[in-house]
């Protein structure tokens, strides 16, 4: 909901001071996501957790969080 209302506000006024806190607090919330998808992705081809999530798919919800963050640098410097 708060990127909705960024993203509304962003289209009127440019520079919105609370976008670039915002931008910080959702990197690093993927950021953590990002390496508990690493670390949970290991342990499954190790064999040390047990259950529905294929390896393969662990990776590939860990390449959309590095993909995210790429969004998010090229958000901060303005490309998008």
């Amino acid at each position: 909901l708060q990127a909705r209302d960024f993203g509304s506000m962003l289209g009127a006024q440019g520079d919105v001071p609370a976008f670039d806190r915002f931008i910080l607090d959702v990197r690093a919330a993927v950021t953590r996501l990002r390496d508990f998808l690493r670390a949970l992705c290991i342990m499954i081809k190790e064999g040390r957790v047990l259950g529905l999530l294929p390896a393969l798919l662990a990776d590939h919800f860990r390449e959309e969080a590095e993909h995210f963050l790429m969004v998010l640098s090229l958000m901060e410097k303005g490309l998008i």
